[in-house]
């Protein structure tokens, strides 16, 4: 749903304009960076609303680094198919994506959550939640 969302209110519209300004070869690109940058706003929004932090940035910063991650692999992997490694491609993709993410998730999606002590609070909710279910038994 969500993705549906975005792609139906961001990146659609924005890979027309690109496609006015920048041509069809660079719009697809375009509209891929702005969509997750527009991901990562709208991250940022929904953290300041559930923990009551005022954002730093970082998720922006997190998305935007995708954004950018996800076009750069796409244009790798029209480059790559031209020069005929059909097994290479899935296995370094995979092992580049999965330690790109593990990087960028502990250096600027958690750090906002552990900065603001965001897991105390949620385990703080449960327990206050466990003892109103024992409490109605």
């Amino acid at each position: 749903m969500a993705s549906d969302v975005l792609r139906l209110t961001v990146h659609q519209p924005t890979k027309k304009m690109f496609t006015r300004v920048l041509g069809s070869r660079w719009a697809t690109p375009s509209a891929i960076v702005a969509t997750f940058f527009v991901s990562g706003l709208v991250h940022e929004l929904m953290f300041y609303h559930l923990v009551r932090v005022i954002p730093t940035g970082e998720m922006t910063c997190f998305f935007l680094l995708h954004g950018i991650w996800v076009a750069v692999e796409i244009e790798l992997k029209k480059t790559f198919k031209k020069w005929n490694f059909p097994w290479l491609i899935p296995v370094l993709f995979y092992i580049l994506a999965f330690g790109f993410l593990f990087v960028t998730l502990s250096w600027l999606f958690f750090a906002p959550l552990k900065r603001c002590k965001a897991y105390v609070r949620a385990l703080d909710e449960y327990v206050v939640l466990a003892a109103l279910f024992q409490v109605g038994l």
